[in-house]
């Protein structure tokens, strides 16, 4: 008997401009194949009204959809897990169904299916891969059973077994992974190794390990990875056994070989991997050595100075041991003896000198800070900004010391020391005034600092921090007609604009960029964000001009959409010719966009009555393409006429 569905008049309402706008183009051509090659294997609906289904991918999946406030939603036990194919493949098969007005089975509230989605947490993916967006791999989440109950889990499977079982069990499995037996022997003796035999071990082992560079070939599925685990589970062992301290010593030579073989490697990352779990096993060691505290975080600041592959992630847990004062302070004075080894050289004249040397700097500053020696940080980082040009540290300290008035005095020389003057396009500096000016609630000094950047670099987000200021002091409605002067002929307001009253920044203006007035893009963005028609058509024609830039589709649609209600005829044509654009060329994707444009246009063409000439326009185009039969297909949807109708 057919099920009494909520969902089913909602259902059977349906159309493909539904479920693109729901899924997307591209998912849905993958759903509508998946459903003609009959991957739909069962289908039911729940008393909730739920549709649940099983599809077959390349494995086995459980899918369900329903309808939230009008919405079409689904749950997929795939990787994709909402949205995917797999659920647009059911839904089609449902909604053939009823078109055929076949029944549609029950399924009870225990159903295998709706226990899968459930507890779609439970069930293991392995490495098989199926495409479902260019990139992801798809992994088997449900073998369906001659039972149709939930999979028992492998403690449930295992925990009535008895010794004898288990044992025959595991030698079934290691005789069938001769893998299995070898990690299970190199665990035994790991176990039972001494500690100095033990350091030989590890010693091999990263040799071994080390002995070939990673490479991986994506496109083959093939290449080397180097294997760490051993030594990962040797340093391991040597810290549970009380050797710590050899454990921190075969750290350096962790530390030489295993940047020597990534800087080798050509993989994605797996063999810098490998290197930085051993190095976490070394770090954890490093807190448990016996080494004097001082001798420790020199050791570990070393390792961080000399990192190029972000090895030292595990160096967050040993920091945040407790270290005193004294300690924190001797770091402190050794690091600062090598900093006055350290070539010093502004950074825009050698960066890489300027970044290392900046990294020692961070670690100084962290240790005199915990050592409590404000004094020597802040003449520190005041000798930096004055030899090196590296002013954002002071700013820092200064703004988090709350001296405010200080910081801004360093913010306006770092400023006008500043080459590429950049910050009109969020600079630190530039960044840190503005904050400080927030704190002080200064807003036309605010205002006035994104005036100057506005007239440098004017853009649309721009525009908008300037209103957001001039409004905070009631000053936008007499600012906004200098703005848009601006925009308009490149005049910027002057001495003889009273009514333009925002004080002056005391900050050199970056140079301006090289659009020249009117600036008609970013006026048309100005009128498309505040709703003004008229204003956008104008701009419009302006900005598109003789040139048919009909490649900025973003921008073309927007000023359609802003323009449907006041002059529908100019965004029927905007969506017309974009639609066609896309069109030209024999590439699927692109017709799926050009039905987006068409369909705004039907829907605006339609709401005026105009639906015989929306139509005569529709087989026009498709007369005109008439070879190319994903495209007939889908702009046959266009209709709007609900599926089951069709």
């Amino acid at each position: 008997m057919r099920h009494p569905s909520p969902n089913r008049a909602l259902l059977e309402k349906m159309t493909w401009s539904d479920i693109e706008s729901w899924a997307g183009g591209k998912i849905v051509n993958r759903g509508k194949s998946l459903h003609y090659s009959g991957a739909v294997k069962s289908l039911a609906l729940a008393e909730s009204g739920e549709l649940i289904a099983e599809v077959q991918g390349t494995h086995l999946y459980v899918t369900k959809v329903s309808m939230n406030e009008g919405n079409l939603a689904s749950v997929c036990t795939c990787p994709f897990g909402v949205s995917c194919k797999h659920a647009v493949a059911a839904l089609l098969a449902y909604l053939q169904r009823i078109k055929k007005k076949e029944e549609v089975e029950t399924a009870a509230p225990d159903d295998y299916r709706l226990v899968a989605i459930e507890n779609n947490e439970d069930y293991d993916a392995d490495q098989d891969k199926e495409n479902e967006d260019d990139f992801y791999r798809e992994t088997p989440q449900l073998q369906r059973g001659a039972s149709q109950k939930q999979p028992l889990k492998i403690p449930d499977l295992l925990q009535n077994k008895s010794k004898k079982q288990l044992l025959e069990i595991l030698g079934k499995a290691i005789k069938n992974n001769p893998e299995l037996l070898s990690e299970l022997q190199h665990q035994e003796e790991v176990k039972k190794t001494p500690g100095p035999a033990l350091v030989k071990k590890v010693r091999r082992e990263l040799a071994y390990a080390c002995s070939e560079p990673g490479w991986w070939n994506p496109w083959k599925n093939e290449g080397h990875i180097p294997d760490f685990s051993r030594v990962v589970q040797g340093l391991a062992a040597l810290r549970k056994k009380g050797h710590a301290d050899e454990a921190v010593e075969l750290g350096k030579a962790i530390w030489k070989e295993g940047n020597a073989i990534i800087e080798q490697s050509n993989d994605e990352g797996e063999t810098a991997s490998g290197i930085a779990c051993a190095m976490d096993e070394v770090f954890q060691s490093l807190g448990k050595c016996d080494l004097p505290n001082i001798d420790k975080m020199e050791m570990a600041a070393t390792y961080e100075l000399t990192d190029e592959y972000g090895l030292c992630e595990g160096l967050q847990e040993f920091w945040k041991r407790k270290f005193s004062i004294k300690e924190w302070s001797g770091l402190a004075d050794r690091l600062l003896a090598r900093l006055e080894k350290a070539a010093q050289a502004p950074k825009d004249k050698n960066w890489g000198l300027f970044y290392r040397r900046s990294r020692i700097l961070n670690i100084i500053i962290r240790a005199l800070e915990n050592a409590e020696r404000y004094d020597e940080m802040l003449a520190l980082c005041k000798n930096e900004a004055e030899k090196a040009g590296d002013y954002d540290r002071l700013v820092d300290l200064l703004a988090s010391r709350k001296e405010y008035d200080k910081a801004e005095e360093w913010i306006k020389k770092g400023l006008a020391h500043e080459k590429d003057n950049t910050y009109g396009h969020g600079g630190h500096l530039w960044d840190k005034l503005l904050e400080i000016r927030k704190i002080k609630k200064d807003w036309p000094y605010i205002a006035a600092l994104h005036a100057q950047s506005f007239f440098c670099f004017p853009n649309l987000d721009g525009y908008l921090k300037l209103k957001t200021a001039g409004d905070k002091f009631g000053a936008w409605d007499t600012m906004r007609p200098f703005v848009m002067r601006f925009l308009e002929t490149g005049k910027k307001p002057g001495a003889n604009d009273t009514d333009w009253n925002l004080p002056v920044t005391g900050i050199r203006s970056a140079e301006p960029s090289n659009s020249k007035p009117p600036f008609s893009d970013v006026l048309l963005n100005i009128a498309i964000t505040e709703k003004e028609p008229a204003q956008v058509l104008e701009w419009y024609e302006v900005w598109h001009g003789n040139e048919k830039k009909y490649y900025q589709y973003d921008m073309h649609n927007q000023a359609a959409e802003a323009m449907s209600s006041a002059y529908p005829d100019k965004a029927v044509e905007l969506w017309k010719k974009l639609g066609e654009s896309l069109v030209v060329d024999a590439n699927v994707g692109n017709y799926t966009n050009a039905a987006k444009y068409f369909r705004k246009a039907r829907r605006v063409m339609v709401g005026l009555g105009r639906t015989t000439e929306w139509d005569a326009y529709l087989e026009t185009i498709k007369a005109a393409n008439k070879r190319k039969i994903r495209l007939i297909e889908i702009l046959s949807h266009l209709s709007e006429k609900p599926i089951v109708e069709e």
